[in-house]
């Protein structure tokens, strides 16, 4: 798996929110806290909503992809009201990257250049025959660039959810850890 995931379980001991905007409202939300061994840790969510009270207890996971140093939130799960909350935009940007979406454009341009080729030579006619299939195989094999690339990054995204969701289920199976 291209990814670490990481989770902290602990009680609710604050709740801070900082609401900015005047026609569209946006509320930043900072959450505090305890788990059993007396360890606390500060989230700060930013702009995602997290329905929760003092006293309850939380999960959240976050995933780091490898060869880095930190990660993204992409769940939060509130035990008391046993709400799954998903991070979708989270999950997602954790998928991208630059190289996958260079080969990704390299993929798209090569398709649009073959099919492109393909319309002159075969208003050239006849004679133009293996340079048309030469076109069309050229067009095949940037669209098959281009699918792989978005297949493995919507394979990258159910990893991620089923990574979390396997987190949240032994949470819910042993809320004493």
């Amino acid at each position: 798996m291209p990814y670490s995931i990481h989770s902290f379980t602990g009680e609710l001991l604050d709740i801070q929110s900082e609401t900015l905007g005047i026609s569209i409202i946006r509320t930043e939300q900072t959450f505090f806290l305890q788990n059993r061994d007396g360890k606390e840790l500060v989230i700060n969510l930013g702009y995602k909503d997290v329905s929760a009270r003092r006293g309850h207890t939380l999960s959240f996971i976050w995933a780091v992809r490898k060869g880095k140093e930190t990660g993204k939130y992409i769940v939060a799960y509130n035990h008391n009201l046993d709400k799954t909350t998903l991070f979708h935009s989270e999950i997602s940007s954790l998928t991208e990257s630059s190289a996958a979406n260079f080969v990704e454009w390299i993929g798209a341009i090569i398709a649009v250049l073959g099919f492109l080729s393909c319309i002159v030579i075969a208003q050239m006619g006849v004679g133009y025959l293996i340079s048309l299939i030469l076109s069309i195989v050229l067009t095949v094999f940037g669209l098959g660039i281009f699918l792989l690339v978005k297949h493995k990054r919507k394979k990258n995204v159910q990893i991620l959810k089923q990574e979390a969701e396997k987190v949240i289920q032994t949470q819910r199976d042993n809320p004493g850890l």
